[in-house]
């Protein structure tokens, strides 16, 4: 993989490829150490899923070797790109901060996907972000990003309410918003949570 990116530029590298090493926990020092370096180039197309990588694998090494890890993380909250936030808090996250949650956030795709990341890891964060996101319908210049934010949010909550899904296969709801109302009374219930209804945007 070095020796392609050195020949032809790591951004010729298949998104696909890299997506793939960042959804492994393989813990070599020359992976980690290339996905670190990955992580740490602005100008690498995929360095989101770079930092995902190391998020992933961050909770898996000893103490010591956290550490790097750590520092990269938290110099990434802020960035630009919204999905190097999430993966750099998410990081953060995995690695016992939780109070990365709470940091404010107004990219509400960043705010659902990391909402949708830690469930996914077996955090229960509050989940008022995925409530919401099941009631985006926003598109802009004809993409359907809410929707896209609607579609991850509900798996994310299917999985983890598991038997507790309120909505069955074959089942269905007057509306959309009803649909909403039901699901979370079953969050509210598993959660302990209290939440509030969001309004169909």
């Amino acid at each position: 993989i070095e020796a392609y990116a050195q020949k032809h530029g790591k951004n010729e590298l298949p998104a696909a490829l890299v997506e793939a090493i960042a959804e492994q926990t393989t813990l070599e020092v020359p992976l980690l150490a290339m996905l670190q370096q990955w992580a740490s180039d602005r100008e690498f197309y995929w360095r989101a899923q770079a930092l995902q990588g190391l998020a992933k694998r961050a909770p898996l090494l000893p103490a010591e070797r956290q550490q790097p890890l750590s520092e990269l993380f938290v110099s990434h909250h802020s960035d630009p790109a919204w999905l190097v936030r999430v993966f750099a808090r998410f990081g953060t996250a995995l690695l016992g901060d939780t109070t990365v949650i709470a940091q404010t956030e107004l990219d509400p795709r960043a705010t659902s996907k990391l909402t949708a990341l830690l469930l996914q890891s077996g955090q229960v964060p509050p989940l008022q972000p995925l409530l919401d996101a099941l009631a985006d319908e926003r598109t802009f210049l004809e993409s359907p990003w809410g929707q896209s934010r609607a579609l991850e949010a509900n798996k994310a909550l299917k999985n983890w309410l598991g038997a507790d899904y309120p909505i069955h296969e074959g089942q269905s709801e007057p509306d959309k918003a009803a649909a909403i109302a039901r699901l979370m009374v079953a969050i509210e219930e598993k959660s302990g949570q209290q939440l509030r209804l969001p309004s169909i945007l």
